[in-house]
């Protein structure tokens, strides 16, 4: 018998010729959490589609328990035991908890009436004793923070007793209280025996939660290991086939060029947001961090006009401004890239030109006609300027890697001649590499005279890009903190509220 409860064997798939995935072997054993990793694009998704039955292979073969699947489908593979849970949320914002939970696996009465009483038991049975969670199975998920909309995925995959869950960038919007609670329910699941495949582009909690590690690279498999065996500088060697990790270029010389105050914020409040008062200079990258909800994103939003400012005052260069929209923050200088790429930032089915241009579309037009000429030069030189990687600047969006995504999201902003940019977010869920590649930019935009906000749940992102950092909770400022020895404990206790601080500005 088989010691393995998943073997995908030689596995290849072509996209319009293109091979996306070549002889590909993966296996899986009862009980183990599988890192699955590479460079986006390197064929991670793919092999996961194949796996959960949305894609067909070009060829190979999969057997789970030793039984071939033939004809695969979505269908076949869930009934197989087979749930994933995605990056981007598919909850339903106006279903209730309970509701979620038990979605395609209702209770009835005489096999006709919803047993609504039953339906929330069984939901709430699920997050106290598999979660160890209480959560209101009557609330709204449009209601849940970002951290409870996953708990309510991973809760939905449980209803059915799954044989393997795979886990897509599942800490990518959480700190790290909540990824300490994520990690204590996968260690239980796999008490259970399901299996997990755990796929991340944080290094450091692949050592931490995952036994083994496979690694893909341009479609194939490179390696498989234990992760006993494996250094995290020879797994990034493996990914990218360069030595080494992230290097941030020219950082201290960014510190040292700090100039004139560009926004003044006093006493601004939102729904949420409690009296916030800050500076921000020309050449500064300053960081908002806090828990999830303590009103960092709210900032940002309220910044570039999606949602009302109660009161307070904001200053651009000395001159008292109004914001009531987007158009406001962009005519005065004022950029924002949202946090959801996919649903905020890009228009998938837009082209790589398309998505460029679009937010400076007039600059491109000729009594209101478009000069195609001046948009393709553009387009190509934001290509080239920036490394992105694509067949061409015709090619559909939706096509790129996440990290290229994030490349062509900063470009649009580009043109606007911005000098405040906030950034909600810019590397979740990219590679080591494209994160590398998009700090550069980030740094280059600063030492350009760009004043940027920095929303990130990364430490090292904050210590590595950042002059100083902003600390919020429950919508109020509680400390800033430069970032030259700023220790991460020191950090998270500020967010959690913890007493006992040391450290300070």
């Amino acid at each position: 018998m088989s010691e393995y409860i998943l073997e995908m064997k030689k596995i290849s798939k072509k996209f319009s010729g293109v091979l996306a995935l070549n002889d590909v072997d993966f296996r899986l054993k009862k009980g183990e959490v599988r890192a699955l990793v590479g460079k986006n694009g390197a064929g991670k998704s793919t092999l996961i589609k194949i796996l959960t039955g949305i894609l067909q292979p070009t060829s190979g073969e999969i057997f789970v328990n030793e039984e071939k699947i033939t004809n695969i489908t979505s269908d076949k593979m869930h009934k197989m035991g087979i749930k994933a849970i995605y990056q981007e949320n598919d909850l339903i914002p106006f279903f209730e908890v309970g509701e979620s939970i038990m979605l395609n696996n209702e209770p009835t009465l005489r096999r006709v009436f919803l047993n609504q009483r039953e339906m929330h038991e069984k939901a709430r049975e699920i997050l106290e004793t598999k979660l160890e969670i209480n959560i209101d199975t009557h609330k709204l998920i449009k209601e849940l923070t970002i951290s409870e909309k996953q708990l309510i995925q991973i809760s939905r995959v449980l209803v059915k007793n799954p044989k393997i869950i795979i886990f897509d960038e599942p800490t990518a919007p959480l700190v790290k209280e909540e990824i300490d609670k994520l990690f204590n329910i996968i260690n239980n699941l796999k008490k259970e025996n399901i299996s997990i495949i755990y796929i991340s582009h944080r290094l450091e909690e692949i050592f931490k939660i995952a036994d083994t590690v496979t690694v893909l690279k341009d479609g194939e498999k490179v390696i498989d290991s234990t992760l006993k065996n494996i250094t995290k500088g020879e797994l990034i060697q493996y990914m990218t086939g360069k030595k080494g990790g992230i290097t941030v270029k020219n950082h201290a010389e960014k510190k040292e060029s700090l100039g004139k105050t560009l926004l003044s914020v006093n006493k601004l409040e939102t729904k949420k947001l409690k009296g916030i008062t800050f500076e921000l200079h020309k050449h500064e990258i300053l960081a908002f961090f806090g828990s999830e909800g303590a009103g960092q994103e709210d900032l940002a939003k309220a910044l570039f006009g999606l949602i009302p400012i109660r009161s307070g005052s904001i200053y651009l260069n000395e001159t008292k401004i109004t914001i009531n929209n987007p158009s406001d923050s962009i005519n005065r200088g004022m950029g924002y890239l949202p946090k959801e790429r996919r649903e905020e930032s890009l228009i998938e089915d837009f082209s790589v030109q398309e998505n460029i241009t679009l937010p400076n579309i007039n600059n491109y037009s000729i009594l209101s006609f478009l000069n195609p000429k001046k948009e393709r030069n553009i387009s190509t030189e934001m290509v080239r300027s920036f490394s992105i990687v694509t067949p061409g600047i015709k090619t559909l969006v939706r096509y790129l890697s996440g990290g290229n995504q994030q490349k062509v999201g900063i470009c649009k902003l580009l043109p606007l001649k911005l000098e405040v940019l906030v950034l909600n977010y810019p590397t979740m869920g990219i590679d080591v590499e494209a994160k590398n590649e998009i700090y550069d930019i980030v740094l280059g935009l600063a030492r350009k005279g760009t004043a940027i906000i920095l929303i990130t749940p990364e430490y090292e992102e904050i210590k590595k890009l950042c002059d100083n950092v902003i600390v919020l909770r429950d919508g109020h400022i509680v400390k800033k903190l430069s970032t030259k020895n700023l220790e991460e404990h020191i950090l998270f206790t500020y967010a959690i509220g913890t007493s006992n601080v040391s450290g300070g500005d």
